[in-house]
């Protein structure tokens, strides 16, 4: 009887974690419009895999005979072991004729042009737009875009796109040529665009992405950039804020309401996306700055019928948000199952902006590959 409820007792605790695990990645797959706890939930699991791979380890070390049992639970998180590191080992190459294709996309924080980034970063703006300008990339996307036709140096289309002869598209509700600037988003693309325009990706006329098909070799592309809704929180801000007694409860329950309306609002405009990616002709990739991780709603419903690049074939740890909290992942690729990813890379040395860029480098799988090929769900 005794060595029954030994058994017992020492299973107790890894099935107890087992089970609520599975209950907490469920989190992730729960819209914060059904369950706003859910997503607020979801945003830990990190510490969930922390947690597990801490009592796998001890068991090595003190209790052998459970740590297969702790391995499972950990392998029961694998799609999230997936969106937390990339496995480079599922690369593929290019084959022979193929053509391949750089997409580069980037939040370049309004080319810091306001008075106040000019202070922090002094001289940027022109060396970002050097640095642009000269990057070999067939297809750009860029989030917080800023052009002014009446001055010089911040009628930014023309060495991003007029003077290396690109074709450009931006949201059509607003005029790139307008007196007060245009703000917002762009793809540029040496490809030829057959058609481009924007989308709605809220109830409000001004949150929308942009789209673009291009012409590459035989096959059509369609290009979308976004940039989902942002939670305007200043980390810096936060952490200077004096904090008291009287004021934590007050200061952290308005910083979780600000977590949770930008939650709802991301997985709202997800839907209006999503929506628009079923409608498509072509196949997509789709580019942008998502204000969210890898393990949150809006993340988990685009791979469930999307690749991520990173996924498969990044080689960092692809943190890309350099405003004080660290360890952030936040821009994105997904792609279709027509195209395949040959190399993702973060550059982590490029610090003009408040974001640092990403680039995916694609090809057209050949017809015969396309048959069948698996879904990325589950993978």
């Amino acid at each position: 009887m005794m060595g029954h409820w030994n058994i017992f007792r020492h299973l107790l605790g890894p099935g107890l974690w087992a089970g609520l695990w599975l209950v907490w990645i469920r989190m992730a797959f729960v819209s914060p419009a059904q369950s706003p706890l859910a997503s607020l939930l979801a945003m830990l699991l990190p510490l969930g895999l922390g947690f597990g791979l801490l009592c796998w380890v001890y068991a090595l070390f003190r209790r052998r005979s459970l740590a297969w049992l702790w391995l499972l639970v950990l392998l029961s998180g694998w799609g999230f072991w997936r969106a937390l590191l990339p496995f480079p080992f599922l690369r593929v190459s290019a084959p022979e004729g193929a053509i391949s294709f750089r997409v580069l996309s980037y939040n370049v924080h309004v080319f810091n042009v306001y008075p106040h980034l000019q202070t922090q970063k002094p001289g940027t703006t022109r060396q970002m737009l050097a640095w642009l300008s000269q990057h070999p990339a067939e297809i750009v996307c860029l989030q917080e875009y800023y052009h002014l036709e009446s001055v010089d140096s911040l009628a930014t289309i023309y060495p991003l796109a007029v003077r290396r002869a690109y074709s450009f598209q931006t949201t059509r509700s607003s005029p790139i040529t307008r007196p007060e600037g245009y703000f917002g988003l762009v793809i540029l693309s040496r490809f030829p665009m057959l058609k481009s325009g924007d989308f709605p990706l809220q109830k409000q006329w001004f949150q929308r992405g942009v789209y673009a098909d291009l012409l590459i070799g035989h096959d059509t592309l369609r290009v979308i950039n976004v940039h989902l809704q942002s939670l305007a929180i200043d980390p810096h801000s936060v952490l200077r804020q004096e904090t008291t007694w009287n004021n934590f409860y007050a200061k952290w329950r308005d910083l979780l309401r600000v977590i949770q309306r930008g939650n709802q609002n991301r997985a709202s405009q997800i839907g209006y996306l999503k929506d628009f990616v079923a409608q498509s002709p072509h196949p997509v990739l789709i580019t942008g700055d998502f204000n969210d991780l890898p393990w949150t709603y809006p993340y988990q419903t685009l791979r469930q019928t999307l690749y991520n690049a990173y996924e498969n074939a990044g080689n960092s740890t692809g943190f890309t948000f350099r405003n004080g909290i660290p360890f952030l992942r936040i821009d994105h690729q997904f792609y279709d199952s027509q195209l395949a990813c040959t190399k993702f890379k973060t550059y982590h040395d490029i610090s003009f902006s408040d974001h640092s860029p990403i680039e995916g480098t694609y090809f057209f799988l050949p017809n015969a590959l396309r048959i069948g090929f698996p879904s990325p769900e589950g993978h």
